[in-house]
């Protein structure tokens, strides 16, 4: 499920906008540990092999760390080092020919 707010500043209303495929489930996008200090694991799985686009967004919507590897059919684990990144809370994005995988953790020191 995806939320789309929009809020103007100068004005007391809102509006969002919500989307929801329950078709597109992709399967477990998992990171662990969560929270982390120094590195995470992004564990998806793969029905055939295919290049992915992974990425870790922060809080703020910049991309912090962004790879394109090939995966394997199956399952697959990608370690991401988050040592140099602030306290907080940021979004993985796995992008692949089938649609976006998402997920969240926390950085903790």
């Amino acid at each position: 499920q995806y939320i789309l707010r929009l809020e103007d500043a100068n004005s007391p209303y809102c509006q969002s906008l919500g989307v929801y495929d329950p078709s597109a489930n992709l399967g477990d996008l998992l990171v662990v540990p969560n929270p982390a200090a120094d590195q995470v694991n992004i564990n998806f799985n793969m029905d055939q092999p295919g290049p992915i686009r992974c990425k870790i967004i922060s809080s703020s919507g910049s991309i912090v760390q962004e790879a394109i590897s090939m995966a394997t059919g199956g399952k697959n684990q990608i370690t991401s080092d988050v040592s140099t990144l602030p306290i907080g809370i940021y979004y993985v994005q796995i992008i692949r020919k089938d649609g976006v995988q998402h997920a969240s953790f926390q950085v903790r020191k």
